[in-house]
């Protein structure tokens, strides 16, 4: 058999792609828990909920270099194949660590804020004999306004991944280029933001067995995919039409050398 026609054949690339995309999502989530074991370790055996907020935004923090791992192999990928999968995640892992240790900082202080602050709102208007009057509604606004916030943190957050893969540029433009994208392409961002949520959603509000493993296996990679399928011809224009991406503040950038 001719391996060569094999190895280009539609169902080997099918199956190439699904087992880089499975890896990359148990990898994503192995070490995003990992990193925040021992508060959710705390939080079991003390039951205080600050140990598992706590958790999570260690969580956080690391699971933006998981993230910006995925678009990268995936990008990567795409253009010419990339062999030995573990080799490679955990390659680009460390070199994420190195190159956006500071954006994952920011962000995940920016969450942590709040977090704690929508934990503590929710905390007031669900104690018992809470009044729904002048005070009481602005703390319900209050909760609700951090919501949002949070919301447009993941806009941001979920272009971060092609602007690191497609431009270098500083840190903090880094961060300005990903909010601009969010909010210039607003629906878009928003649709893959709605298309990540659909099965952590329905997994609380279920709690299935079936949709637990759906997610483990692809609910986070499979999204990445499709954001990169879907938005490659954007920033390819992008990255060829740099004047389209300055803001009125003008981002300094520098187009990738592949």
């Amino acid at each position: 058999m001719d391996i060569e026609k094999m190895v280009n054949s539609k169902w080997y690339i099918f199956f190439d792609w699904v087992y880089k995309l499975i890896v990359m999502n148990l990898l994503t989530i192995l070490i995003s828990v990992v990193s925040g074991i021992g508060f959710y370790l705390l939080f079991y055996y003390i039951q205080n909920g600050i140990f598992f907020l706590l958790g999570i935004c260690v969580s956080f923090f690391t699971f933006i270099f998981c993230f910006v791992t995925n678009y990268r192999i995936i990008k990567l990928n795409d253009e010419s194949k990339l062999s030995n999968i573990f080799k490679n995640y955990f390659i680009f892992f460390w070199e994420n660590i190195k190159s956006i240790w500071l954006i994952a900082l920011s962000f995940t202080i920016i969450f942590s804020i709040l977090l704690f602050s929508g934990y503590i709102y929710w905390l007031i208007v669900n104690t018992e004999g809470f009044v729904f009057d002048a005070i009481g509604w602005l703390y319900v606004i209050g909760f609700w306004a951090v919501l949002m916030i949070i919301l447009s943190l993941f806009l941001g957050l979920f272009n971060l991944p092609a602007v690191v893969s497609y431009f270098r540029m500083k840190t903090w433009n880094y961060i300005k280029a990903s909010f601009f994208i969010a909010f210039k392409y607003f629906f878009k961002s928003l649709f893959y933001l709605v298309l990540a949520a659909i099965l952590p959603l329905l997994i609380i509000i279920t709690i299935n067995p079936a949709l637990v493993s759906i997610w483990s296996i692809i609910g986070i990679s499979g999204v990445q995919y499709i954001m990169y399928i879907t938005s490659k011809g954007k920033f390819w224009y992008l990255t060829h039409n740099v004047e389209d991406f300055k803001t009125e503040d003008k981002i300094e950038m520098e187009e990738e050398n592949d």
